[in-house]
């Protein structure tokens, strides 16, 4: 059985001491979903998941396991440059998913990691609203991981 607050733990354990995060100075919290504060990006918020399971099994003999979803949001700031911002999120987007790909079971909380799903975070439904000197970016990746039921 899955325990979301060990798994929740292990992604902010595992992102918020990865010596390139580390490095450059990106912000980790733990069950938030936005950052507001333009002084701490970039920015990395581990995110408590809603879990719907859908137990399977390959055959009558195997144990019965279920996919899980956690989301971690990424968040960089870059003054009035789009581009620019879309070049630094995409950084830090390979900093993370790298620094959670390098362990495989999340600090033994899982089986192992099924896979990523990256999509980005609408601002103008979260109602930000940027200025011309200021563009946040921010995306969603969805860590798909499987365990037992």
């Amino acid at each position: 059985m899955i325990y979301v607050n060990s798994v929740t733990s292990a992604l902010h354990t595992i992102l918020s001491s990865d010596s390139a995060l580390v490095t450059d100075r990106v912000n980790v919290d733990l069950y938030r979903t936005f950052n507001s504060n333009r002084n701490r990006v970039p920015w990395v918020g581990v995110v408590r998941p809603t879990i719907n399971i859908t137990p399977r099994r390959a055959n009558i003999t195997q144990p019965w396991v279920a996919d899980y979803v956690f989301p971690i949001v990424v968040q960089t700031l870059h003054g009035g440059n789009r581009h620019q911002g879309e070049l630094d999120v995409d950084k830090l987007l390979t900093k993370v998913m790298t620094a959670v790909n390098c362990n495989r079971n999340l600090l033994n909380t899982v089986c192992n990691i099924q896979g990523f799903d990256v999509t980005p975070i609408d601002q103008d439904v979260l109602g930000i609203q940027d200025s011309i000197e200021d563009t946040f970016q921010m995306y969603q990746i969805n860590l798909i991981a499987e365990d037992l039921v």
